[in-house]
């Protein structure tokens, strides 16, 4: 499978697709809560980060303290999905900035 069809095949067991810049991000977020999601961070183009959280608001606020991004994407899965998404988002991706993909380099 290449890494273009993995990727369709992860945003069709997925419930919703977001994608949002930095400005965006506090306009947009109330009606966001308690859903389940995989997010993806990106600086000039270049993924550097994949995770998941419940509380996106939250994660976000703390990652923009942590990592400079440009760009983020939201993708929402549903609690029992969430998970093994992510890892193949991050198997897929490799980001920089992931422990995980580190080890499987």
């Amino acid at each position: 499978m290449t890494p273009k069809e993995k990727a369709n095949e992860l945003i069709y067991y997925s419930h919703c697709f977001w994608t949002f810049n930095k400005e965006d991000f506090n306009q947009k977020f109330n009606r966001l809560k308690g859903l389940h999601f995989v997010y993806i961070l990106e600086l000039n183009n270049n993924t550097i980060y994949v995770g998941h959280s419940k509380n996106i608001y939250s994660r976000i606020i703390s990652h923009r303290m942590k990592y400079k991004f440009d760009k983020f994407f939201l993708i929402e899965y549903d609690d029992y999905n969430v998970l093994n998404c992510e890892r193949e988002w991050i198997k897929l991706l490799q980001p920089l900035y992931n422990i995980r993909s580190k080890k499987q380099l």
